[in-house]
């Protein structure tokens, strides 16, 4: 555990893994286990773009093993500015595979924003895209390198500048050259593990999360707890996630 992280209670914790709500699993195997359980399922929807599970973890995996060439190893922070595409997807189960650390920056962030992110965290990576609407998020990683001396690599989903330093993301995922090493990684267990999600949960999905952050509230914030109204009787109706 990362120093200075809050652990859940124990009596919590125990609960939560006794009911079935949570999993010791990585995040990068709940992708494996739905790529493997339904392969051709569609996953990721943008636009005319379709992504099978089967593709997302492929993808995903590629970007994984890419990432280690780079010398992107597991604690290491790599910030994440991506609007809503299908690439933000592939590039946070990449991390989540090596155990990289994903600081996630908002859209309208400009350099006041990113050097603050840069220099608490000493990331050396930085994902973007090319542009977004009128701005140019390739000029200001230019900016950035030059005052950011941990960074060392710029992540571009879209077309780079002409002759800037940067990683193109499609060079990353595709597949040439890349299956020698893409099995033997694919059996190694995640680095970055977390607590999921059991595949079927007997209530529905905001009745949990109601049930957790109130016993966040009672652990850390001690606020009394309301009358049970019953809503966990009510929904027996499984969900799958």
């Amino acid at each position: 555990m990362l120093e200075g992280t809050v652990a859940w209670p124990e009596e919590f914790a125990d609960r939560y893994r006794r009911d079935g709500w949570w999993e010791d699993i990585g995040l990068f195997e709940i992708l494996a286990r739905a790529a493997r359980r339904n392969p051709d399922k569609t996953a990721l929807v943008s636009r005319d773009r379709r992504a099978s599970y089967a593709e997302l973890h492929r993808d995903a995996s590629l970007l994984a093993v890419r990432l280690r060439a780079l010398g992107i190893e597991a604690r290491d922070r790599v910030v994440v500015q991506l609007p809503n595409v299908p690439e933000f997807v592939t590039v946070y189960f990449a991390l989540a595979k090596i155990g990289a650390i994903p600081v996630m920056a908002l859209r309208a962030h400009r350099q006041a924003e990113l050097c603050h992110f840069f220099a608490a965290s000493g990331a050396t990576a930085y994902v973007i895209a090319d542009r977004v609407g009128s701005f140019d998020y390739r000029s200001m990683a230019c900016e950035l390198q030059a005052r950011a001396p941990a960074l060392r690599h710029v992540i571009v989903v879209g077309r780079p500048l002409a002759g800037q330093r940067v990683q193109p993301f499609e060079g990353l995922v595709d597949l040439g050259g890349a299956e020698a090493g893409l099995s033997e990684f694919l059996e190694q267990r995640s680095a970055l593990q977390v607590v999921a999600v059991a595949d079927e949960v007997r209530v529905v999905g905001e009745v949990v999360l109601e049930q957790v952050q109130q016993d966040v509230q009672d652990a850390f914030f001690h606020v009394p707890r309301p009358a049970p109204s019953g809503a966990f009787n009510r929904c027996q109706t499984p969900m799958r996630v």
